[in-house]
């Protein structure tokens, strides 16, 4: 099982493990941004921005910010995106 925090940079693994009608979970603070009936690619970078259980089951779900829409996703659809710095600080 992942453990993902709110505030982690997530890469897309699984554009399958998105959730595209579910905006009307109560912590979906601006459902707005909700990118309803939309499915991110995999390779998309995003920020977990919040995290809730489904509520017919235990699954956790998590909901992430690409570039300003909010997609909500399994856990099997995202892993964390390590920021490689080698070569940053090279000339």
């Amino acid at each position: 099982m992942k453990n993902f925090k709110i505030g982690d940079r997530v890469k897309i693994i699984n554009d399958g493990a998105v959730y595209t009608t579910y905006n009307n979970w109560g912590f979906i603070k601006r459902p707005s941004n909700f990118a309803y009936g939309d499915t991110p690619k995999n390779g998309n970078i995003g920020i977990v921005i919040d995290k809730g259980k489904h509520c017919t089951d235990d699954k956790m779900l998590y909901v992430v910010d690409i570039k300003g829409w909010h997609y909500v996703m399994g856990e099997s659809g995202i892993e964390k995106d390590i920021i490689s710095w080698r070569g940053l600080f090279e000339k």
